[in-house]
């Protein structure tokens, strides 16, 4: 878990193209912290597919998160 968690909040990870090519799905992705995770993963060329409680919340989440985003 430690590599995990050095990985995660060092800057190669938040800048460049830590996800170009990568599909995450993100469970909670609509709103707060997982919406947050899914913009920095479009932001840098990935993908998501978000999973959440409702489909007005995730559509609104793809609208906002444009075309890298799907639910």
């Amino acid at each position: 878990m430690t590599a995990t968690v050095a990985a995660v909040t060092s800057p190669s990870f938040l800048s460049g193209s830590a996800f170009a090519g990568r599909t995450i799905v993100l469970i909670g992705g609509a709103t707060g912290i997982g919406f947050r995770v899914a913009q920095l993963v479009v932001r840098s060329g990935g993908s998501v597919l978000l999973g959440g409680r409702t489909a007005e919340t995730l559509a609104s989440a793809v609208d906002l998160l444009g075309p890298g985003a799907q639910s």
